[in-house]
């Protein structure tokens, strides 16, 4: 489970970087061109 701004990410996957393909560390990416454009799915809102 991983947070965001007021909800939860339960699909989240924060384990070992190594064991994630296509996943990259902070180290590995170049200042200013970290990703920014994140796809949310499956986001419920209760009670707005």
């Amino acid at each position: 489970m991983y947070s965001l701004w007021d909800c939860f990410n339960l699909w989240a996957d924060i384990g070992n970087e190594k064991d994630r393909p296509g996943n990259y560390s902070l180290s590995e990416y170049p200042v200013h061109q970290l990703p920014t454009n994140h796809l949310v799915d499956g986001l419920v809102a209760i009670g707005s």
